[in-house]
């Protein structure tokens, strides 16, 4: 969409947040003895976790969609807005590094060490626009986006109050998807939640540290000393951070590229992708009884919205 982020943009969790809040709900992750037998993960469940299968490709669909339908009512609602193109969904995970992408962006660190740097975001057109408006004009774009005042729903996910818009174009949108704003917000956030839990458990495992051992093993042959992915990248931006001058950031972007193209080729090397999805799959099998269910009704309509997303859109 373009424009001010959505409302899962405003209220996005970080890891770390999720994980201290993870303690508080009726519909957390839970953690215990596994549940029946009888209940067991969908493939489509497995994916989600795994990030496998279609998972790439319903999240481009669903995204996209929503843009575009977003897009579609803010312009009928009057508001002329900038060009944009589709933003492509990362495939990149830490675990399981995308070539393509490591290639282009290295770990995609400039921006966010540019953002440090200047204490704001990179302008997006959209936001400039809408500063251009009067004021009595801007207050109506925001409501066409998110409804009027006072109209936003929570939904208790994971011991966090998640709050998203029922009115306005970015609700009537995510109808059209999930078929309401509440199953919306669940389908974006309850995924999130487990696959956080169930990384974390993952990073306690003796397979997962061996692997991680292995390739830093691997980058000090070639020739970068890092305990970890996390090492590398938090060196990186204490580098861009004391750059001086536009010919020191581009060197120091060259070396990220460099860094993150070998740090793949080292995960792949060692079988850090491949011990680690099993290792998520295991630790979803494994979930109780009422959490397996959990994952797979939100998978079930994922999938279904990820459909409805492609038959609307025609993509």
């Amino acid at each position: 969409m373009r424009g001010p982020s959505s409302l899962f943009g405003v209220v996005a969790v970080s890891l770390a947040l999720v994980l201290t809040l993870a303690g508080c709900s009726s519909e957390r992750p839970a953690s215990g003895p596994t549940g029946p037998a009888t209940v067991s993960l969908t493939p489509a469940a497995d994916d989600l976790i795994a990030r496998t299968g279609d998972y790439y490709v319903q999240q481009q669909s669903l995204q996209s969609a929503e843009d575009t339908l977003t897009d579609s009512c803010i312009d009928a609602a009057g508001f002329t807005l900038p060009a944009s193109t589709p933003s492509p969904v990362s495939r990149d995970e830490e675990w399981r590094p995308d070539p393509a992408e490591r290639s282009r962006n290295g770990y995609g660190l400039l921006a966010e060490a540019q953002d440090q740097a200047s204490g704001t975001a990179a302008p997006d057109p959209t936001d400039e626009y809408i500063r251009t408006l009067p004021v009595v004009r801007q207050q109506e774009y925001h409501a066409a986006l998110f409804g009027p005042a006072n109209t936003n729903g929570t939904l208790a996910l994971g011991g966090q109050s998640f709050t998203f818009a029922t009115r306005g174009c970015v609700a009537q949108a995510r109808t059209r998807i999930y078929g309401n704003d509440t199953v919306a917000t669940r389908v974006y956030y309850l995924p999130q939640i487990y696959y956080v839990q169930l990384l974390t458990k993952v990073h306690t495992e003796s397979a997962y540290a061996i692997a991680m051992t292995g390739w830093s093993a691997c980058m000090r042959q070639s020739g970068y000393s890092y305990s970890n992915p996390q090492d590398a990248k938090s060196q990186l931006l204490s580098r861009y951070r004391t750059d001086s001058g536009a010919a020191a950031t581009a060197a120091t972007q060259k070396l990220e590229i460099t860094i993150a193209v070998a740090d793949g080729q080292c995960a792949n090397r060692v079988g850090l992708g491949s011990t680690t999805e099993a290792l998520l799959r295991a630790a979803a099998a494994a979930l109780p009884a009422a959490d397996r269910t959990a994952l797979n009704q939100v998978a079930a309509t994922r999938t279904t919205s990820a459909q409805r997303a492609t038959t609307l859109t025609g993509r």
